[in-house]
């Protein structure tokens, strides 16, 4: 059953560490077999009005995910951005399809 990472991102306070993040993160979710499929700045339509940037990224199971928010390849680039923003990260079982 597919597994979905949500992340959310917020006050960014540092843009260069940021954009690194950007650039060297994706890599590191391929290697786990996992993809992007969405990211920005969402629209609110009911509830208090949504001001983080946001994604959502897709890997074949939980154990995949998991072992990718773990991974060292992962830390590394985790770490680079560490206090560039406030960042949440949430994981979430697929539906049986």
């Amino acid at each position: 059953m597919p597994a979905y990472l949500i992340f959310r991102m917020s006050n960014v306070t540092d843009t260069a560490k940021i954009q690194a993040y950007r650039e060297d993160s994706p890599a590191t979710i391929a290697a786990f077999g996992g993809r992007m499929l969405s990211a920005g700045q969402p629209e609110t339509h009911e509830g208090p009005e949504e001001a983080a940037r946001m994604g959502i990224i897709e890997f074949k199971d939980m154990a995949t995910a998991r072992a990718w928010i773990t991974s060292p390849e992962y830390k590394k680039v985790q770490e680079a951005r560490m206090g560039a923003a406030d960042i949440q990260l949430l994981l979430v079982d697929g539906l049986p399809g």
